[in-house]
């Protein structure tokens, strides 16, 4: 059995250090800093809540990230849509920012950018959220607010041209 104490070292050794991960994710996922903000404390609330369950994944981080992505739809759910301007879900955050923050250590960054300059931005967010951030295509649809069909094809054009330019 685990003592508060336990719990509470465990928070800080293996919560605790994602929470800018989840937060990246978020703000990506909204393009909203202040949404973001909001959903990242409730999800760290929920993890202390649910320390327990958290122990036995072997992978935190995706635990953290499944956990972020109810309770952003929780928020939805309880924000009326004239409370959210439809801008934040539509406008992509830069391409740049997202590049630099992904790879930033790797050499293929200059390629990846020359590559991602060549999609349109909601292509490139498809790819970022679903490849990197682990984002269902149907998550994605719901955060653009698109079809789900339509996501899918976005998604599958934008690899097929990634492959022709590579």
């Amino acid at each position: 059995m685990y003592t508060r104490s336990d719990d509470h070292i465990f928070f800080e050794e293996h919560i605790q250090p994602h929470y800018f991960d989840i937060l990246k994710f978020l703000t990506h996922s909204t393009s909203d800093e202040w949404i973001a903000h909001d959903v990242v404390q409730n999800t760290m609330e929920d993890a202390w809540k649910y320390i327990k369950r958290l122990r036995t994944y072997d992978n935190v981080k995706a635990g953290l990230i499944a956990m972020s992505k109810n309770n952003l739809k929780k928020y939805y759910k309880k924000h009326s849509p004239e409370w959210l301007p439809i801008e934040r879900f539509t406008e992509p955050p830069s391409i740049d920012q997202m590049l630099e923050e992904i790879i930033m250590a790797t050499d293929t960054f200059d390629k990846l950018t020359e590559m991602f300059a060549m999609l349109d931005e909601t292509s490139s967010r498809i790819l970022i959220l679903h490849h990197y951030y682990k984002v269902s295509l149907r998550q994605i649809a719901d955060i653009l607010g698109k079809n789900y069909n339509t996501v899918l094809s976005w998604h599958n054009r934008a690899i097929k041209k990634l492959r022709e330019i590579a």
